[in-house]
């Protein structure tokens, strides 16, 4: 892996470095690393002005093998949308950062930083595979019930549809009893720590006219 530097940060960032750094340690998220080899640090500023942190993982995805399981389509997934009136949807919360990282491979993802070097033990933003390894573990945990065709996933986005209200919420509890009919990963949507938005979009009109 070519070589990389560690980043000034301006006393603001490092207030936030602190802070996220301390946060990852006590939640388990990252711990020490002794690494022989390590990507920079850096943030970026978000569009309401927070912080936010950035590995620069461009060197470590350069000789990464990459996973080519596929994205779905967005056009695809709206196809299946067609004749449904009522929706749910639901977005998982941190969801790449719900993967833990392969135990012994933690240290190919470590970062340096003024407050010394550290590594992930969760999947973050910023490694190539990351998207494909995250759909490939909903399309996974969802397959029985994407098969019905009331459901689709992209990502963190869990959209639930059908032709009428009494339906939809048949297939939201659904969805939502996934913990109790999921042997492996009994408590996935606490672990998931899914964020549901309790609202709901209600169209009234028909057919526009032309």
């Amino acid at each position: 892996m070519r070589k990389t530097s560690i980043y000034y940060l301006m006393p603001p960032e490092k207030v936030a470095l602190e802070k996220h750094i301390t946060n990852g340690l006590k939640q388990g998220s990252l711990c020490q690393s002794k690494a022989p080899d390590a990507c920079s640090f850096f943030f970026i500023d978000k569009k309401d002005s927070k912080l936010h942190p950035v590995q620069d993982y461009c060197p470590l995805n350069d000789i990464t093998r990459k996973n080519v399981a596929p994205i779905p389509l967005i056009l695809e997934l709206v196809d299946k949308l067609l004749g449904a009136w009522f929706f749910t949807k639901l977005d998982v919360r941190w969801g790449y950062n719900n993967i833990c990282i392969q135990e012994g491979d933690e240290w190919k993802a470590a970062f340096k930083t003024p407050l010394g070097l550290f590594k992930p033990t969760v999947m973050t933003f910023g490694l190539c595979n990351a998207p494909a390894t995250f759909q490939t573990f909903m399309d996974t945990k969802f397959t029985d019930l994407i098969a019905i065709g009331h459901i689709v996933i992209y990502l963190d986005d869990i959209l639930i549809f059908a032709t009428t209200q009494d339906k939809l919420v048949f297939y939201t509890h659904k969805v939502l009893a996934l913990p109790q009919i999921c042997q492996r990963h009994s408590e996935v949507f606490r672990l998931l720590q899914l964020l549901q938005i309790l609202c709901s979009c209600v169209f009234h009109f028909g057919v526009p006219p032309f």
